[in-house]
């Protein structure tokens, strides 16, 4: 028997890349104990932005996610962030880069 459901496209799922150039990057902050909502919101919302987790530490209260939000998506992204009010923080740039602590 074959399967007659759609295959996602490409930007559907969170681990999709962009060309360079098509997607603005923002990175935010997000309480562990918040992040399964935020990450069900972003799935929910699909194709408006693509994330993924970026320098997981065991014992820290939170974790950082990189966003990838295609150009033709900035409102959106923007408006869906915003709604999410205090359950993320957005920081000004990539996490990774931070000096060790």
């Amino acid at each position: 028997m074959t399967s007659t459901r759609p295959h996602p496209s490409p930007q559907a799922t969170p681990s999709a890349t962009l060309e360079p150039g098509a997607a603005e990057k923002r990175w935010i902050r997000v309480k562990k104990t918040e992040s399964a909502f935020v990450y069900s919101i972003f799935e929910a919302h699909e194709g408006v932005l693509g994330y993924s987790t970026v320098g997981h530490e065991p014992g820290i209260a939170w974790c950082d996610l990189e966003l990838q939000i295609p150009k033709s998506r900035l409102e959106e992204a923007e408006h869906l962030l915003k709604s999410l009010g205090d359950l993320i923080y957005e920081l000004d740039s990539d996490p990774s880069l931070e000096s060790p602590r």
